[in-house]
């Protein structure tokens, strides 16, 4: 999420903890980030996220996600 988040504010480069040939425009791949999370969220709860994978739901970094990629489509 952090990723996408700094190529949305005009960063060239930055890692990911996947590898992968680029074959969507950015906006595609934030908007299947944000929309996997809300889904994620909707389904398990925040507590449920925690339980399921050992960390915080990370909805800061979610809001923050969401509001470049709107800001960056406007």
């Amino acid at each position: 999420m952090t990723a996408v988040a700094r190529l949305l504010t005009g960063e060239t480069e930055t890692r990911a903890q996947f590898d992968a040939e680029p074959g969507q425009k950015l906006d595609t791949v934030a908007r299947a980030v944000i929309r996997c999370f809300d889904e994620v969220s909707r389904e398990y709860g925040e507590s449920g996220y925690r339980g399921k994978w050992g960390e915080h739901f990370p909805r800061f970094e979610l809001e923050a996600l969401r509001s470049l990629w709107r800001r960056a489509g406007a």
